[in-house]
Order: structure tokens, then sequence, then C-alpha cells
């Protein structure tokens, strides 16, 4: 069997293409020995130190034997070289170049078909890509200015143009507008959603309550003056409201707001209270000497406000905040009920995550 016919039947097999098979030096070079004449070659040189050794006699194939005889008898090789059959070469090694020339430039041509593709398809998706972001751009500052025209006219929609996924219903305890609008600034920071009614309630303590605790009985007093007079309605969430003074340390005195939210559809409760605002000893002090000694709720706190000592009379929901701090009366409260929403928006995460767990163990 002609090994090197078969191998070049192979390599045009694939593609590749023979330019010159058929030079002189191709036969020179092309030496293959059988596996026979490998262990005579290794006698024959163990015995070469020998002098009067016997001549080794060589079994060679019969290709071998053809190659021997076109070459001249002085340039035969005295020792010559013993190749594996692996180790055979097949063509000249200008042949054997051209045979590899071929291979390259065919994978270079395809190199290059796929790296054009590769880009034409790089560019139509960053093409698409600029479209999608665009339109996408269009549509956002087209409905923008929708919503900034709509608003413009009625600011009553400004509600309404917003997601209900995150809607919420509040009652709250107070008429006044100031800390009304307050509440309902802070909890829109974290609800798309707000709709908020103001109603008045008493507490059943004094007006300004003395103390933390007297603060916090004071709003959930109001929340529960409104659940019984029945005035709020199915999914509605309360808002208890009031205003306090506290002696934070020995002789120096603070007002803040207490906010109390309580949902019945949930159960839950929560409770924050605003930033202190240091009040001067001769307010309070005003207002412990306007409160009558046998006042029934002296327990609890004065019978007047702070809008009513620092402001004047009649001013019950008077910013005295402006007046004593830096900050107005509606920025502290939109902090303290940004913060309330938060809680509020947690606690009710957590709820419904504890009913999904209880509902996949059933």
């Amino acid at each position: 069997m002609d090994i090197t016919k078969e191998v070049e039947s192979a390599l045009e097999e694939e593609g590749y293409v023979k330019i010159d098979s058929t030079s002189p030096s191709t036969m020179t070079t092309a030496t293959i020995t059988s596996p026979v004449s490998l262990a005579d070659n290794t006698s024959s040189l163990s015995a070469g130190s020998s002098v009067n050794s016997q001549p080794v006699s060589r079994v060679t194939s019969p290709v071998q034997q053809q190659i021997r005889a076109d070459l001249p008898s002085s340039n035969a090789p005295k020792n010559p070289t013993v190749k594996s059959p692996y180790e055979t070469n097949l063509g000249s090694s200008s042949s054997l170049s051209t045979w590899q020339r071929q291979n390259s430039g065919q994978t270079s041509e395809d190199d290059q078909i796929g790296s054009m593709w590769s880009w034409m398809s790089s560019a139509v998706s960053a093409g698409l890509q600029t479209t999608q972001n665009l339109g996408r751009n269009i549509v956002e500052k087209t409905k923008t200015s929708v919503e900034s025209v709509i608003t413009t006219l009625d600011p009553e929609m400004q509600d309404y143009l917003r997601g209900r996924d995150q809607s919420i219903n509040i009652a709250v305890t107070t008429d006044d507008s100031e800390a009304v609008e307050a509440i309902k600034d802070g909890f829109l920071q974290v609800f798309e959603h707000v709709v908020i009614q103001p109603h008045s309630s008493v507490s059943g303590i004094a007006p300004l309550p003395v103390g933390f605790s007297a603060g916090v009985k004071g709003a959930q007093h109001r929340i529960a003056n409104l659940v019984r007079g029945k005035k709020i309605v199915e999914g509605q969430v309360i808002i208890g409201f009031e205003e306090m003074v506290c002696e934070l340390l020995p002789g120096k005195w603070f007002g803040l707001t207490c906010l109390a939210l309580s949902d019945p559809t949930s159960k839950l409760e929560c409770e924050t209270f605003s930033q202190s605002v240091h009040i001067p000893k001769l307010y309070i002090s005003k207002a412990e000497e306007s409160t009558p000694s046998n006042y029934n709720l002296r327990w609890s706190g004065l019978s007047y406000t702070l809008g009513e000592v620092i402001i004047g009379s009649g001013q019950a929901h008077g910013d005295w905040q402006s007046k004593l701090s830096g900050s107005s009366k509606r920025q502290i409260l939109t902090l303290a009920a940004r913060t309330l929403a938060g809680q509020f928006r947690d606690r009710l995460k957590a709820c419904a995550d504890s009913l999904m767990e209880n509902a996949v163990v059933m």
C-alpha cells in the first residue's frame, strides 16, 4: 500500500492544493526504513568498533531498494540515519511548504469573513440599542411634559397621576392645614399615591402633654376617638398627632411632636417623634403659671399649648418652631412623617413575608 498516495488523497479532500510534487529533491529526501532494517542498523552500530567483524546483512523494503538503486554508489551513506515509519518524509520541503501556504491562506480568508460578519452584527445591535434608548427617552419626556401641564391646570390631579400599586389612605387627627400638608409630603416620599383626610379629635388629656409617655398617650387617645366616632372608612390608616414638651436635660425643656400610626386592617402600630426644639425656660414658666392649680388634667400636662404661649392667644396651631429655630414647622413634621412612613412600609413588608411563609408551610 502506498502511504504517500493515501496522505495526498486525504489532503486533497480537505481542500489543499498541491503545486509541485515531482521535483528531484522529493526522491532524494524520502527515505523509508522498514522495522526490520531498524534492528539491523542497531546491531551494525554496536559492532562498528570491531575491525574483523563480519558484514551485517540488511533487509530492506522494496521501496527502499528502489530509492537506493537510483543513488550513485559513491554517495551512499555509510551509516544511514534510522527513522521510524512515523518520521517518513512524504515530500520535499518545498512541497510541504506549498501545502501549508494553501492552508494558511484559506484560514486567513475565513477569519476575515468572520470578522466582517462580527463587526456587522455588533453595529446592528448597537444601532437597535440606541434606537430603543432614544424612544424610551422621548416617551419619558413626553409623559413628564403632559403631567406638568395637567398638574399646573389642576394641582389636585397630581395624586391621581401617580402609580396606585403603593397607595395609602390616611386619616389624621388634626385639622391644622400646615401639619396635614407636612404629613402628606413625608408619606409621598415613601408611597407613590397618598390620600389624606383631616379630622378634629380630642385626646382626653391636657392640651400640652409633658413627657414622652403623656405625648404617646395623647396621640393614641385621638386615634381611639376617631374610631369610636365612626369617622374612619375601611382601609384607612390613622395617624395621631400630638405636640408635647419634655425636660430632656435638667432645667432644659424641648418641644416636639409625637406621630402615632394605627392600621386597623393589618393590626400594625408604630410611633415616632419629630426633631426637638429647645424651649426657653420663660415660656415653660408662663405655661405653668397660666395653668390653674386645681386643673384636673394637671397630672398629664399643662392647659395651654406651645403656640398659645410662644406666639399668642388663639394660636394653638401656630408655627412656633420657626420663631425658635432655623426650621419651619412643615420642614420638621415632613421629616418625621417620612420616618414614620418608612417604618410602616417595612412593617407591612415583614408582615406580608410572614404570611407567605405560613401559607407555604400549610
